[in-house]
């Protein structure tokens, strides 16, 4: 016994850590990376320091040697140990690098400062002050080998306050490994779940269950084919043809069309008890049908399909919905 219902078809178709820094009315970000190493020999570190005024170039609060702006696409080197500065002990000689609060003021012009440790101009901004506010920003700048670093300005004059509230230092792996934590005691097991639902399971009532179902092969023509699709649980009662529907088979047959299957190819439903198959599409079959496989009522159905006139490729496509009554 089987049925078949009208087909809805369709075509197939810096490595960075972050340090964020107050310092008085300005809150500042800054990011530190790695000095050079000998490879597995030593790493960086970040050491915070109460901030210290290192170059002020205003002459009615100079600290540091220089009491003038710096001039359009000017290059001003610093020296961190100057003993002119307010940072005199605060930075050892071993730093490798500096983290940095720069601030410019009294801008002619909208220009850009780049700081950097030695070598030629990068060629990159490290703060873009325009005239008006003082402009701050955190910088981090590797330090060359004289312990001074260098400051560009592209454009028109501009007054430069330094301050410095952190460096990075060498330290050794041996270091690290000796300041390391111990790992805690392992934590109590949590207790075990629920097992999850399986295909031996009955499916509960009210439940619905969905799949899509697809064969392509060559068959010769005038010939019967059948598939067996399980349903991915048991059925609480067997399946059988006075209470199983199987819709489309393809051709737009209209025979036995349920009306109570009423979802669609994209979303399949099904009344309590019934299958109900919506169809993709199908090439080469004259007819496709839904049957009751009774010797796994509970646990599967059947799909038969009549090859036309022509032997050749055929293709069957559809999904499927159950629901548990």
């Amino acid at each position: 016994m089987a049925g078949t219902v009208t087909v809805r078809t369709r075509s197939l178709v810096w490595f960075a850590l972050g340090i964020v820094t107050s310092l008085v009315a300005t809150a500042v970000w800054m990011s530190a990376w790695s000095a050079d190493a000998a490879p597995g020999d030593s790493d960086t570190t970040v050491v915070p320091i109460t901030s210290c005024r290192l170059t002020d170039t205003r002459p009615a609060s100079k600290v540091g040697p220089r009491g003038a702006p710096l001039g359009p696409k000017e290059t001003y080197t610093v020296q961190v140990q100057d003993a002119s500065t307010k940072c005199v002990g605060a930075v050892p000689t071993s730093a490798t690098g500096l983290l940095l609060n720069v601030t410019a003021v009294q801008m002619t012009q909208p220009t850009f400062l780049s700081i950097w440790d030695q070598g030629p101009f990068p060629g990159t901004s490290s703060l873009n002050p325009v005239p008006g506010p003082p402009v701050p920003n955190a910088v981090t700048t590797k330090l060359a080998d004289d312990d001074t670093f260098r400051i560009y300005n592209a454009a028109g004059t501009t007054h430069v306050i330094i301050d410095i509230v952190g460096y990075l230092t060498p330290i050794s792996l041996q270091e690290l490994a000796a300041t390391a934590g111990t790992p805690g005691p392992k934590g109590d097991a949590g207790d075990q779940g629920d097992r999850g639902f399986s295909a031996w399971d009955t499916i509960p009532s009210g439940v619905s269950v969905t799949g899509n179902f697809s064969r392509l092969f060559y068959g010769e023509a005038n010939r019967t084919y059948g598939f067996s699709v399980p349903l991915p649980g048991v059925a609480p009662t067997a399946l059988t043809a006075d209470t199983t529907n199987f819709a489309p088979d393809g051709r737009n047959e209209t025979a036995d069309d349920d009306a109570a299957c009423t979802g669609s190819v994209d979303a399949p439903t099904a009344p309590p008890g019934k299958v109900c198959m919506y169809g993709y599409g199908t090439l080469n079959w004259a007819r496709v049908e839904g049957l009751v496989l009774f010797h796994e009522a509970d646990r599967a159905f059947w799909v038969t399909g009549s090859m036309d006139g022509t032997s050749g490729r055929a293709e069957l496509y559809f999904t499927w919905a159950y629901t548990a009554p």
